[in-house]
């Protein structure tokens, strides 16, 4: 499920300078139109960056305040705004010299969110995980990854020596076949549900399997990348709880 064929993924993040991300600050054409824009719909978390072509421009993305909606940034000579969310994509793309707005268009939501899996997990069902008191493990997995499959014991154990729920989700684009046919070579006995979830993927959760997050208390986490042995996990675990409880007590 891959929005973009893009030359370089990247996982850097950078931190807020004003409205834009910082790397844009100084280079981005048609600057004022686009933060006039981004600050009427509000930026919730940091500025990631997704890509970067051989050209220079970069992509840059982040949540919005509305939960389910992100907004992406592309610099260049014709910059582009793009806001996704459940119901819709918009894009928006400016003239070089102008400043003008030389497309508006609102265009059908992302392909993957259109797709009728059966009991598919979506941004309804992630709200209300972030939301609840105790935190839960998501592992995101497919197929056709094999050591996503195999390695899934591990992610399970390590959630309980931590105390989280765990919820294995797979890519939706695979066939149930397959993942039933993965499942029964790594002799898991579980239920898992096809991921349909923007925010997910919005965070990197389909560019390689598996991928992990915890949510919960209100939290989401950084993406966890690939496999790890289950001490490496439990740790992970933990540090990101206490991250969960430290951001906790600064809230109150």
């Amino acid at each position: 499920m891959k929005i973009w064929l893009i030359s370089l993924i990247l996982t850097s993040t950078y931190s807020f300078a004003g409205i834009l991300p910082e790397k844009l600050e100084d280079t981005l054409v048609c600057k004022k139109e686009i933060i006039k824009i981004v600050s009427k719909i509000g930026v919730k978390e940091e500025w990631i960056r997704i890509a970067e072509s051989h050209e220079g421009t970069f992509i840059f993305r982040a949540p919005t305040k509305k939960f389910g909606s992100w907004v992406e940034i592309h610099s260049g000579p014709h910059p582009m705004l793009l806001t996704f969310s459940n119901k819709k994509t918009r894009r928006q793309v400016w003239q070089k010299d102008s400043c003008k707005v030389k497309e508006l268009k609102d265009l059908a939501p992302l392909k993957f969110l259109t797709r009728k899996a059966k009991n598919s997990f979506r941004d309804q069902e992630l709200s209300k995980l972030i939301n609840s008191k105790k935190p839960t493990l998501i592992y995101i997995w497919s197929p056709s990854m094999i050591y996503s499959f195999r390695q899934m014991k591990d992610f399970i154990t390590a959630a309980k020596e931590t105390g989280v729920n765990f919820l294995p989700l797979h890519d939706n684009e695979e066939p149930i076949k397959f993942v039933k046919a993965a499942l029964k070579h790594a002799k898991l006995n579980i239920n898992t549900r096809p991921m349909v979830s923007l925010e997910l993927i919005m965070r990197g959760a389909d560019l390689h399997y598996p991928a992990s997050f915890v949510v919960g208390k209100g939290k989401i986490s950084e993406k966890i990348f690939g496999v790890k042995p289950v001490d490496f996990l439990v740790d992970d675990i933990k540090e990101i709880l206490l991250k969960f409880k430290q951001s906790e007590r600064r809230e109150r």
